[in-house]
């Protein structure tokens, strides 16, 4: 019987892969980007730019703008000047099996 759906990678029980180191830091930044964004009023990428250096990032504007885009970053207008804004948490329901329960 040869069902892909089962198949698994040999020695991995499954598991996903791992990560790269690139790839470990671009979490741990986008990380430091929602706790700085969630903590500070932030007004530009050069100001994100600092406040990441200050805390070990090295990142370039090119991709702090991607990292922004990725993690749904807006800017807000208000009477202090626009700054950065992480998006509302989503009221989606996460799984489509739980919405198949509440048909």
């Amino acid at each position: 019987m040869n069902n892909h759906s089962t198949l698994r990678r040999a020695g991995t029980g499954g598991a996903r892969p791992r990560r790269t180191p690139a790839e470990e830091d671009a979490l741990s930044r986008r990380q430091a980007i929602v706790d700085l964004v969630s903590a500070h009023r932030i007004a530009s990428q050069a100001d994100l730019g600092r406040r990441l250096r200050r805390r070990g990032f090295h990142a370039t504007q090119a991709t702090l703008s991607r990292d922004l885009k990725a993690l749904g970053v807006g800017k807000l207008p208000d009477e202090g000047g626009p700054h950065y804004v992480l998006p509302a948490p989503s009221r989606e329901v996460p799984d489509a099996r739980l919405q198949q329960l509440e048909i």
